[in-house]
């Protein structure tokens, strides 16, 4: 009788033992209610701004009236590629290639995120002369190398984005100024 004692006193503290470790739920009884309280939280962060601080310049193009050709500007190196044209000077003196340029300011460390047009038409500025496609077009961050589409803003919040891309010269181009707008958007990641 000793034993069965025991061992009736032993399930009776295993069951006590097993009130203390079973998690506890919040239960409403029959007309009571149960609340918790969250709060709710956002971050406002100060707008990117991108400042225009020089235009995609193919510079000054050659091409024999039957050819056609083209050119190609890398964003991140501004090293410029011929094909059919040549470079010449621009008005007696040297207008070399050279890619787009833009500040872009906001939240010191953030990454953010360009979106260029695929391509764009540069149009003659006087006449009515065929447009010319600039097409791959492309960018670089200074702060983020070998992204085309990222970009990365420093400890003081800024980056230097640099857009090239390629200009196709059909044979028989007027020759002429030609101007394309291209839009760069950017957002934080």
């Amino acid at each position: 009788m000793r034993r069965a004692g025991i061992l009736r006193l032993l399930g009776h503290m295993a069951g006590i033992a097993a009130l203390f470790v079973m998690p506890h739920q919040a239960t409403a009884g029959p007309g009571t209610e149960q609340t918790a309280t969250g709060i709710a939280v956002a971050e406002i962060v100060a707008p990117l701004t991108v400042t225009a601080i020089a235009d995609l310049d193919f510079g000054g193009l050659a091409l024999q009236s039957s050819n056609s050709g083209s050119i190609a500007l890398d964003p991140a190196s501004g090293a410029a590629s011929y094909s059919g044209v040549r470079q010449i000077s621009c008005d007696g003196s040297p207008c070399s290639p050279q890619p787009a340029r833009f500040a872009i300011k906001g939240i010191a460390g953030r990454n953010y995120r360009v979106v260029l047009p695929d391509s764009a038409v540069a149009n003659p500025i006087e006449g009515n002369g065929a447009g010319l496609l600039v097409s791959a077009i492309s960018s670089a961050s200074a702060n983020l190398p070998g992204s085309t589409d990222r970009g990365l803003l420093d400890p003081d919040g800024n980056d230097l984005l640099q857009v090239g891309g390629r200009l196709d010269v059909p044979a028989g181009t007027t020759p002429g100024h030609y101007v394309a707008q291209l839009h760069v958007v950017v957002s934080y990641d």
